[in-house]
């Protein structure tokens, strides 16, 4: 709610140059105007890296949606899959649900120790490439159960770290 303070100066008056009609801020000793000024240059200053922040917090959010979507989605689907297209046991699937949800938190469990020693953008990297395995394995032979077994405990732990 800062305004800045210009004085209002018709055109009978004279700025300070001395020209009718020249509006010349006047400078003011008043520390509730200095105050107003400072917080509008900062916000002006703000105004230049809200754009990149805009766009850094969409990314953000894009992969956590993506993320959760992702994790929320394996697992409430990983027992239907085995289920009926590849034909497993009920209690064989029910397992392999299990395996995904242990995989996860021991992955986490696991990324404290490792998070020491190596930097963020190197471990998510790492995590990429192992779910980008264990996708590419699902993806060669979606049918068979022990790829389905090994893609689900490399996607559990690939995930982990993320979020």
């Amino acid at each position: 709610a800062c305004m800045p303070l210009l004085p209002f100066r018709g055109p009978s008056q004279r700025g300070a140059r001395g020209q009718v009609g020249e509006e010349q801020p006047q400078q003011s000793h008043d520390p509730a105007t200095a105050a107003c000024s400072a917080a509008l240059s900062a916000k002006a200053g703000c105004r230049r890296f809200a754009s990149a922040r805009s766009g850094f917090l969409v990314c953000v959010s894009l992969t956590l949606a993506f993320y959760v979507g992702t994790e929320v989605a394996y697992g409430g689907l990983i027992y239907s899959y085995a289920t009926d297209a590849v034909g497993l046991h009920e209690t064989t699937s029910r397992m392999l649900n299990s395996v995904f949800w242990g995989a996860l938190a021991a992955g986490r469990l696991v990324a404290i120790p490792i998070s020491l020693f190596i930097s963020p953008r190197t471990m998510l990297t790492m995590n990429l490439a192992l779910m980008l395995t264990a996708t590419a394995l699902f993806e060669v032979a979606p049918l068979s159960p022990a790829v389905l077994w090994l893609s689900t405990v490399l996607l559990g732990m690939g995930m982990a770290p993320v979020f």
